[in-house]
Parts: C-alpha cells; structure tokens; sequence
C-alpha cells in the first residue's frame, strides 16, 4: 500500500513510511541474504577448504553453469502453476540446506573425521564440487522469481522497480563491510551464521511482502529467434559478444579479486570496505541511468563503462598495496551502472527487436553477460591466475577486453550508432555548394525549412541514432522542427535539409533548441 502511515504513540503525529516500502525492505533482506554467498565464499574455498585457485575457479564457474540451466525451468513452471511464491520458498529452503551442508562436507573429509569410505581428504574438491552443483539448480532461480512477483506487486508502476532495487545494493556494501569485520575476530562461521540467520528473515519477509503468484504468464523465450536476430543484424552480434566479453571480465573482478587481495596480505575489512567503495558509486549511476542514456546513447555508454573496466584491471597489477584498489574501486560503478543499464535499454528497442521477442532479448542478454560470459572468465581466469599469477591474468584479460572494445566501436562507428554528448548542434561536414540553405528559426524553435536542393543525401541510419535522445518543449509535434538529435537521421536521410549557415565552404550547423533541454 502507497503512502502507509503510522501514528506515533506520544503525540499523535503520523509518520509517513516510503512509498512501497516492503518490496524495499524485501530487497534489503535479500541481498543481505546474498551477501553470505558473495566475494567471502572465494576466500573461504581457498582457505577453509584448501582448494587451489583454480579448483576455486572451476567450482565458482559450476555455479554459474548451474544457474543456466535450471532457472529456465523452474521460472516455466512458476509460470505454468501460477504458484510463484510457494516455488520460491520452497527453492530458498532447498538452497539453504544444500549450502549449510558444504561446511559439513569439510569436517567430515579432514584427517580426524572419516566416517565413511569415500570420505577422503583427497575427494574432497569432488564432493564438493557435486554439491555445489546440485546447490546452484536451487539457488539460481530464487533472484528471477522474486524479481517477477515484486514487479507484479508494483502493478502498473512497474517502472519504480528500480527504486526498490537500489536497497538491495545498499544491503550489500553493508553486509561485506560488516562481515569482513566481524570475520576478522569470528572467522569463515560469521559467514554461515549471517547467511542463516538473513535466510530465515527473507523467507518470512517474502511471505508477507509479495503475491502469491504474478497472475499474468511473462513472455515466452524464442532462443533460436533471438539467435537468428544474432546472424541478420551483425551489429546486434557484435553487441552480444562484447556484452559476453565484459561479463568475463567483469568476473575476474568479483569472483577473484578478493584472492588477489589475500595474496597482498589484506585484511577481511579491507575486503568489506572495498565493497562499500564500489556500492557508493555504483548507486548514482544507476539511480541517473535514463540521463546517461539520453546523452551518451547506448554505444557511448558501453564504451565508456569498458574503457574504465581496463583501466581498473591495469591497477590492479602497478599498485603496490591491496590499500590502493580503495581508489580503483570506484570504476566498479562506472562500468557496471552504465554496460549493464545500456544492455537492458537496447533489448528493449522495438527497431532492433521485432515484436515477441522482447523477452527472448533480456533472456539472451541475461545469458550473456551473467551466464557464459562469467562461466568462461571464472574457469580461465582461475587456471591463469593460479599458473601465472594475478597480474597476468589482469593484464590479459585487459588486452582481451581492449580488442573486443576496439571491434565494437567500430562497428558503432559504421552503424552509425555514435554521436557527441554535447549535441546542441549537430555538425555534418559536406561542401557549401551541395546545399541552398535559409535561416527560418524562431526562438526556441529549430530551424527547419525544406527548401530545394541540388542533391538529396540518402544514408542508411541506424535506428540506434535515436536512441537516447532528449526531448525538447520548444520542438513542435508534428514534424515541423528538430530535437538536437533524434529528428536529425530522419531529415539527413529522407527530407531535404535547412539550416543556419555557418561555414566557407566546409561545415552545415543544423540547429538545435536555444534553450537547454
């Protein structure tokens, strides 16, 4: 309920709660939840279980495989069963059991404690790596089914979701400054107990915060004809794969950093408080997302989230103190707020995917660069950091990412896909003697009047050209003046072209508003 209120008991004033505070509360549990399974469980892999890095990277790529395939089918059945919330529960008890029970596996493989035949120090690793398994077929479902039931409480505001999902993020800098604290006086049991005692709380906090069901079937996923979008349009393909490229790089960083760490002999706050770094910038950049979209355009903001994932992961191997990733971390934000924002807006861009598959195109985005992308960065990045060492790993992997960038923005640059952030005009270089041009604008008004010209230019735009364009009041509905850069592909391409002259010989300024947009 919007607007809940609560009188204080002492003076009969009401205080009012944040809007649709459960589903906030519900996210703050959740990643709290999440937390006992996040950047600490590496370390204890390492640690407490004695794995190599690499045993560490094959069991964490497991995970993800895990994830992959069951979370297709425990959403189509939540689906099909209209019991969304009753899977759920189920889902989260199933998961947690099957986790508290690796602890246990570890106690029962050590030297003094070999109940049974198989239960060897040496198949330790191999138990382990069995019951991570069958954990991830529980476990990657729970964050899919909940985000769908809190967007089916949310109604028709469905596009507040992010709001509530902030609070998540919150919770999780939160729970990593306190777990690498409290871990460094209570040891890896801190871990186990937060994920407990958070886990028990989530599970009555969903009972009471979300419907039973989403009480409508979501979109059904074409994955052959989301792949054949891949093969048609080459640019699409190219997006993907450097979305893929970025989600394996980008799990070097969070699922093995914290190694790294541990290798320069840092504390577990230090580890926590690098966390708390990354949430502290991440949460503005997610927050003012549809501004960064506007002016940079889905291209620009990819780009620019890649290139600071580079420079991050070239840190890591010139600074001579764990101390120092303080100052990298805040790079974390840039590039997953602006690659991740900019990936869910292109896959719901109707010119680029045709009706029906709209859901098929978050599906494969969500493969992409949370499914195999960090499947193959975990499992390589372990054995290469494990044989070579960190900085080699690092330093790869930035070549690797570099490349893909490189390939990307060419293929922007001949999709016509970029433009300056700075668009109040657009500039086009074309020679003086092509164009008869006119001043016709009013104030506020762009200036817009076809006139003849001795030559049409045709180009083959890119429906990406409008993407993130802003609206201006002052632009008139009907066609008859140009936003900075949404009507401009429109008028270059298929209209002729006014506007105010401005060169000798070299460059045509079609004007934007005069007043800031």
């Amino acid at each position: 309920r919007q607007g809940s209120k609560k009188p204080f008991a002492s003076n009969g004033h009401t205080m009012r709660l944040p809007e649709y505070w459960q589903l906030k509360w519900l996210y703050f549990n959740a990643f709290l939840h999440n937390a006992g399974t996040g950047r600490f469980i590496t370390l204890w892999y390492k640690n407490g279980c004695g794995f190599t890095i690499a045993q560490v990277g094959t069991i964490l790529a497991t995970a993800r495989t895990g994830d992959l395939f069951f979370t297709p089918f425990w959403s189509g059945l939540a689906d099909k069963t209209q019991q969304g919330r009753l899977i759920l529960l189920s889902l989260q008890l199933a998961h947690m059991l099957i986790f508290l029970s690796l602890p246990l596996s570890v106690y029962l493989t050590s030297a003094d404690h070999q109940w049974l035949p198989f239960m060897q120090p040496n198949n330790r690793f191999l138990i382990l790596w069995v019951t991570v398994a069958v954990w991830s077929a529980f476990r990657g479902p729970c964050n899919p089914l909940r985000d769908a039931l809190a967007l089916a409480a949310l109604g028709k505001e469905k596009a507040k979701w992010g709001q509530q999902r902030l609070y998540g993020a919150v919770s999780w800098g939160i729970a990593h400054a306190i777990l690498g604290l409290s871990m460094d006086y209570g040891g890896f049991a801190v871990l186990f107990i937060l994920f407990t005692l958070s886990g028990v709380m989530l599970s009555f906090t969903q009972v009471a915060c979300l419907p039973a069901s989403t009480s409508e079937s979501r979109q059904a996923v074409d994955l052959l004809a989301g792949l054949k979008q891949l093969v048609v349009q080459p640019h699409v393909g190219i997006f993907f794969l450097n979305l893929l490229t970025i989600g394996a790089c980008f799990s070097l960083v969070e699922s093995l950093l914290f190694l790294r760490m541990d290798e320069l002999h840092a504390s577990n706050f230090l580890c926590g408080l690098s966390v708390v770094v990354t949430v502290v910038f991440e949460l503005p950049i997610m927050y003012w997302s549809e501004v960064f979209i506007r002016r940079l355009g889905v291209a620009g903001m990819v780009i620019v989230g890649q290139a600071a994932w580079i420079v991050r992961a070239i840190g890591y191997t010139m600074v001579p103190s764990a101390w120092w990733y303080l100052l990298l971390e805040p790079l974390h934000g840039i590039t997953y707020g602006l690659v991740w924002c900019a990936g869910v807006h292109y896959c719901s861009l109707p010119e680029i995917w045709p009706e029906g598959l709209e859901a098929t195109a978050q599906g494969l985005l969500t493969l992409a660069h949370f499914g195999l992308g960090p499947v193959l960065g975990t499992s390589l990045g372990g054995l290469v950091m494990d044989k070579w060492g960190a900085d080699t790993m690092y330093r790869g992997a930035a070549i690797v990412c570099l490349m893909s960038l490189l390939l990307y923005t060419f293929s922007a640059l001949v999709n016509g896909d970029l433009y300056s952030p700075f668009h109040r005009y657009a500039v086009i270089k074309k020679g003086a003697s092509d164009f008869h041009l006119t001043d016709t604008r009013r104030k506020g008004e762009a200036a817009v009047t076809p006139l003849p010209l001795k030559h049409t230019r045709h180009t083959d735009r890119s429906p990406l050209s409008s993407v993130g364009s802003s609206t201006c009041d002052h632009t008139p509905s009907e066609g008859k003046g140009l936003s900075p850069v949404s009507s401009m592909p429109e008028v270059l391409g298929k209209q002729e072209v006014a506007g105010e002259r401005d060169w000798e010989g070299e460059q045509l300024i079609v004007g934007g508003c005069e007043d800031s947009c």
